[in-house]
């Protein structure tokens, strides 16, 4: 039940903001059991806060996360790097038998990596030292919800 929350969550929050016609603003919304985090870009800090008030308004959202960059938007190029960085964590992540991967929702933005999910605080320690330990990541940013 949870996991169609999320979608819903992330629909409506991306649908809120087209609504919102922001100027200049790329924002991506991934939900993890009723947490929003939101990557992407913003050109001013008043139209990221607008984006963060977007999200917090969406129904079910528990905590909001907005981790958008003050810039302009990113091009093919970098979103591309992103998704291939993505990948790589998180096939890393399946190959080491002392995390469950199925747990752990891996999002990359600007070479930064974000990990979501709902586990124990050993688990994600493992799961950030994986990820920072991937060539091409920059920074490494923990965004759980611990179990313990």
């Amino acid at each position: 039940g949870v996991y169609i929350e999320d979608e819903e969550i992330e629909f409506r929050a991306g649908a809120r903001l087209r609504e919102a016609k922001l100027d200049g603003v790329r924002a991506n919304f991934t939900s993890y059991n009723r947490r929003l985090l939101i990557t992407g870009e913003a050109p001013t800090e008043a139209l990221k806060a607008r984006v963060s008030e977007i999200g917090r308004g969406v129904p079910g959202v528990k905590e909001v996360y907005n981790e958008m960059a003050i810039a302009a938007p990113v091009g093919f190029a970098a979103r591309s790097n992103d998704a291939y960085l993505t990948t790589k964590v998180k096939a890393r992540l399946f190959d080491d038998s002392r995390i469950n991967a199925n747990h752990v929702k891996v999002v990359t933005a600007n070479g930064v990596v974000f990990l979501m999910g709902l586990v124990k605080r050993e688990e994600a320690d493992v799961a950030a030292g994986i990820a920072a330990r991937t060539s091409g990541v920059q920074r490494v940013v923990k965004v759980f919800e611990y179990l313990d």
